[in-house]
């Protein structure tokens, strides 16, 4: 009786290792884009900054 206990307590010693060591050593997930709940409602305008740009290569 006493071997039947040892291999449990093995086999499950074994089983909180890999369930356990894998998270520990895991590299932390990438940043994650806020979802679009959280976005502005409005889309940034990008045409004045190419405008702004187009501008400035053109006054040179």
């Amino acid at each position: 009786m006493d071997e039947f206990w040892i291999v449990a307590v093995l086999i499950s010693g074994i089983i909180l290792l890999a369930v356990l060591l894998p998270s520990e050593q895991a590299p932390p997930s990438p940043r994650v884009p806020p979802p679009a709940d959280t976005l502005p409602d409005k889309p940034i305008p990008m045409e004045h900054e190419h405008g702004e740009q187009e501008d400035t290569t053109c006054g040179t």
